[in-house]
């Protein structure tokens, strides 16, 4: 089952938007979308406070049904409130509306593709926001939550020890913690040595998919999961050398963060023989970028995508790297509208090959420049005198192009 659209209403940012998205079981949305390369990814663009991390928050609480009701409780005005107006007495904010449409491919002749919709209101009771899922209608389907494996990561994912993360956690896949990290900045994730070992004891067949997926994932930072344990925790041969996790950088710990946990949650949602590799759910990721080097960053979406096909990806970055890795159809920008809006759009402009300068002046980023604000300023100048025809102008302009501003 998959994320196959979402409407919201009066939630957050967003005072009405709707979204479709891409899924392997549905690899376009529209008849003038054309397939993407990579019919899994979804990548969510847009300026800071936009509304990105909002959308993937109503998506989890959409699909965790009512295991998503402390997560909610949590929310920090989830009803949108209209701007004030002058001389009028500000009125109640209404209640704020999620839908989302989930579809479930067929699997053989037997069975036919079905969708399922849930709807989920938040409206203000008593001074507070309570959280409240219609029931899904009598189609003798499972919800949602019963069949739908969905984890999602915010962007303060953080990896404790594995010691730490024993004393005060307990290894569960339970709908209430796939997508914790989503809600709460405190939120650890499970790390490889808190679950692996007891797989790799126990099904050496499962354990060497495991190692396939995080090895093909660490090819382009030059890393490899040796699968050796040492004082409680693996090792990874980087540069020729053996260091144990806590060792690596922060850009490889924060991907092996979240990939390690996410495949933790489908080695327990898909006991074997599922091959992990072609097991279907959503994984939503915040900053899906963060503290990785722009080579890798270049590279990780379409690894991704490859490695776990029947992953649905819904993410969010900043990076043009990142975007020039994808196509303009797997790009859902939300974008501010009147009266301190949102809205999510998709910009028929392709993107995929470009380099970063070109991705940033595009409407996906909408940089008049990508120079420093200075530097650009002095070009401007120079530029309007060398038109009025200041031939020395012109010069400095020439050379002013082909450097920085910095003396040699």
């Amino acid at each position: 089952m998959y994320l196959d659209s979402l409407r919201l209403a009066n939630f957050g940012k967003f005072r009405e938007a709707q979204v479709r998205f891409l899924h392997p079981g549905r690899p376009t949305i529209s008849p003038d979308l054309p397939r993407p390369h990579w019919p899994n990814l979804n990548l969510v663009l847009g300026l800071n406070g936009a509304g990105k991390s909002t959308l993937l928050k109503a998506i989890a609480l959409a699909a965790l049904g009512p295991a998503a009701e402390p997560a909610a409780a949590q929310g920090l005005g989830w009803v949108r409130r209209a701007p004030a107006t002058p001389g009028l007495r500000a009125s109640a904010p209404p209640e704020a509306v999620i839908e989302a449409s989930f579809f479930a491919p067929s699997q053989g002749k037997r069975s036919a593709a079905t969708a399922l919709t849930t709807r989920a209101t938040i409206a203000q009771q008593q001074g507070r926001e309570v959280f409240h899922r219609e029931p899904v209608p009598p189609r003798g389907l499972a919800t949602p939550e019963q069949t739908l494996l969905i984890v999602g990561y915010g962007a303060t994912r953080r990896v404790e020890d594995t010691a730490t993360f024993r004393a005060g956690h307990r290894l569960a896949s339970v709908p209430e913690s796939r997508a914790h990290g989503l809600f709460h900045e405190a939120h650890a994730l499970t790390p490889l040595a808190a679950w692996l070992p007891q797989v790799q004891r126990d099904n050496p067949v499962r354990f060497a998919q495991v190692q396939r997926l995080l090895n093909r994932l660490l090819a382009p930072a030059g890393c490899r999961f040796s699968g050796t344990v040492e004082l409680g925790d693996y090792l990874f041969e980087r540069d020729g050398l053996l260091v144990p996790f806590a060792a690596l950088s922060d850009g490889i710990r924060a991907l092996l963060g979240w990939v390690g946990d996410m495949l933790a949650h489908l080695a327990t949602h898909y006991p074997p023989p599922v091959r992990l590799g072609a097991a279907p759910g959503v994984v939503m990721v915040d900053e899906v970028d963060l503290h990785l080097h722009p080579e890798w960053q270049r590279q990780l979406l379409p690894l991704l995508a490859a490695a776990l096909p029947r992953l649905q990806f819904l993410v969010t970055t900043h990076s043009p790297l990142v975007v020039g890795s994808v196509e303009w159809m797997n790009l859902i920008l939300v974008q501010p509208g009147p009266q301190a809006t949102g809205e999510a759009v998709r910009v028929v402009h392709p993107v995929h090959g470009l380099d970063a300068d070109q991705v940033l002046l595009t409407e996906f980023f909408g940089l008049e420049s990508t120079r420093a604000p200075a530097k650009e300023q002095r070009l401007q100048q120079l530029t309007a005198r060398s038109s009025a025809g200041d031939f020395q102008a012109a010069k400095d302009l020439l050379a002013a192009l082909s450097r920085g501003e910095e003396a040699l």
